[in-house]
């Protein structure tokens, strides 16, 4: 009686039957360890979405004093301690360990620099852009209908290139930047700059900054 293996009556060839156990066990050892590590990997993503949510919170709680601070600065506390809160904040959920918040001056002529991540050394002065030199940035981050501007090559995209100078003086390459408005107006810019080469920020999250 045929078995329905050709040219064998007696059933399978012998050292099919020899591999069959081990390649099983191999197999079965295999998924285990893919298994093992896609639940690491999930248990990962999940502790990093809970940070940035927990950050998430503290930003737009930051943010929201920031903006009222902007608009009656007598009655919200310390401007200073909200910008540093709030660039503290905005560094860690984007992890991004130079960021800035630059305030324009009293005659509207002038992005001053307020607050930096890493802090400089005391005695520094603060960094400042004319204004009349980058009315492209301005209109940029002015009109900007997503909440944030982000630029890959900041030396190339030409809403930043005006910037040139301080873009190349410390090594930026791209940026994602933020508008503080105030009653009506443009008040400020929440900066967050990638230092070394041009940077794909498709994947970064606008949410968490707004």
């Amino acid at each position: 009686r045929r078995t329905g293996w050709p040219g064998d009556r007696a059933g399978p060839p012998r050292d099919l039957l020899a591999s069959g156990p081990p390649a099983m066990g191999m197999t079965e050892a295999f998924i285990e360890r893919e298994l093992a590590a896609a639940r690491s990997r999930e248990a990962e993503y999940r502790n990093r979405l809970s940070r940035h949510r927990d950050l998430a919170k503290k930003l737009r709680s930051h943010a929201a004093l920031l903006r009222d601070a902007i608009r009656d600065p007598r009655g919200a506390g310390s401007v200073e301690s909200l910008l540093a809160n709030v660039a503290r904040l905005t560094s860690q959920a984007l992890e991004i360990p130079r960021t800035s918040i630059w305030l324009f001056d009293a005659a509207g002529q002038k992005l001053v620099c307020r607050f930096q991540l890493p802090q400089p050394l005391d005695g520094t002065p603060e960094p400042e852009i004319d204004v009349a030199a980058c009315p492209g940035y301005v209109r940029a981050i002015t009109q900007t209908e997503l909440g944030a501007i982000a630029v890959e090559d900041a030396l190339t995209d030409p809403r930043t290139a005006e910037l040139r100078d301080y873009l190349v003086r410390n090594h930026v390459g791209a940026l994602l930047d933020v508008p503080l408005i105030g009653p009506g107006e443009l008040r400020g810019v929440l900066c967050h700059e990638h230092q070394g080469t041009a940077r794909d920020r498709k994947s970064t999250r606008l949410n968490s900054s707004h």
